[in-house]
């Protein structure tokens, strides 16, 4: 990739820095996919709003490709007088299709979906156990759900449903995301949809304002954890193959929302069984995404581990219960 390459460097950030970080950097130019205008003169930026908000108004360049197909939504509008030249796109919008369980992910899931309040507000990442999560929650009763973070097709399901949040509004949306990820399905219902706001960074990875809304539970990914609770999503070893994105600013949040559950899903092993992901110790060069001291709730295929609360030692036992069994002696 191009990091090993060297022909890019990595910036550990969180994605709520990322707007300010933005105008530090006095980026000369904003490349971006927009909605047809309407007719007050206003695009909406659809699918994305996180960083791309912040470049159209700091980047003193602003080019844009025109897409039919670009959704009309809430929160990501910018006025044709903030750009400066306009081309008609040639290429369809890009689609991400959610793929069927794969490995451990649907009993990962489970266990997670057990853990969910009703009345929840409930971030979920990108990969094969969150894409399980949301299956099974279109299959479980909660009900009054709202979603944060990353907009995808399931959540047009469960408004058919009759679980997605009923009382909500371009004021307080019942999908508050900063990218949507999806197909026709998702893009079509976002469309001047006032249950759907896609919204800057500044405020969808914002843990002061996420972590003021009540039952805000995290599901996101990782590496590797340690025997203390310390998470791993970026590296292995010292190479980056991830980045800290959004996962230690909805940590945050959820550390701080009444009610706030943050969860931690991975399998507990890698190549056949044959490598452990939860480790006595962070490998030489492994980063520390989510310290110790943040780490809530992991959970395996082998059950769920609650770091609240709990020393050293018993965070070791209650990892060890959720990791492989050849790797429990070690």
């Amino acid at each position: 990739n191009l990091l090993d390459a060297g022909v890019a460097e990595y910036i550990p950030a969180k994605a709520s820095q990322i707007p300010s970080l933005i105008k530090k950097w006095k980026i000369d130019t904003a490349l971006v996919r927009i909605s047809p205008k309407d007719q007050m003169g206003y695009h909406s930026l659809g699918a994305t709003g996180s960083y791309m908000c912040e470049a159209v108004k700091h980047c003193p360049t602003v080019i844009a490709e025109i897409d039919e197909d670009v959704p009309h939504t809430f929160g990501n509008r910018i006025h044709e007088s903030l750009i400066s030249t306009c081309i008609k796109s040639e290429e369809k919008m890009p689609e991400y299709k959610i793929g069927s369980d794969i490995g451990d992910s649907g009993e990962i899931a489970a266990h997670i979906i057990k853990l969910i309040p009703q009345n929840s507000t409930l971030q979920i990442g990108i990969g094969s156990i969150s894409e399980s999560v949301m299956s099974q929650l279109l299959q479980s009763n909660l009900e009054s759900l709202r979603f944060a973070g990353m907009g995808c097709d399931p959540m047009s399901d469960m408004f058919d449903s009759g679980q997605l949040a009923n009382n909500a509004s371009d004021q307080n949306p019942a999908i508050l995301s900063v990218e949507l990820m999806g197909t026709r399905k998702i893009m079509n219902f976002a469309h001047e949809n006032p249950l759907v706001s896609v919204v800057s960074s500044e405020v969808g990875h914002n843990p002061y304002h996420l972590g003021n809304i009540k039952n805000f539970i995290s599901i996101n990914s990782a590496i590797e954890v340690d025997l203390t609770g310390q998470i791993n999503s970026e590296t292995v070893g010292f190479r980056q193959i991830s980045g800290v994105g959004g996962s230690l600013d909805f940590t945050e949040a959820a550390a701080r929302s009444a009610g706030g559950i943050s969860i931690t899903a991975l399998s507990s092993s890698a190549k056949n069984g044959t490598i452990s992901r939860i480790v006595p110790n962070l490998a030489f060069g492994s980063a520390v995404t989510i310290p110790r001291s943040m780490s809530g709730i992991i959970v395996t295929e082998r059950g769920v581990a609650d770091m609240r609360g709990k020393s050293n030692s018993e965070r070791a036992s209650a990892l060890i219960e959720i990791c492989h069994p050849d790797h429990r002696n070690e």
